[in-house]
């Protein structure tokens, strides 16, 4: 199988120069910081959605439950 040439024609679209290569690592960075941001967004959805859900079924107020405890002797 014969070796892929290190230099072709088409290589020239795509030679970057520095600048293009920090701007493309830039927009990479801002997209995985955009889905960091909305993973942290759904995350705290679920978490809302769960001490909801607990608090409907378990009651707002868990201090009532051990009232002894808040007491100062």
């Amino acid at each position: 199988m014969p070796n892929r040439p290190l230099h072709s024609d088409d290589d020239d679209l795509y030679d970057n120069s520095a600048e293009d290569e920090a701007y493309e690592l830039m927009l990479l960075q801002q997209e995985e910081d955009e889905e960091e941001r909305q993973r942290a967004e759904e995350s705290e959805d679920i978490i809302e959605e769960m001490t909801n859900y607990a608090d409907h079924y378990l009651g707002d107020n868990q201090d009532d439950e051990f009232p002894d405890e808040d007491q100062d002797y």
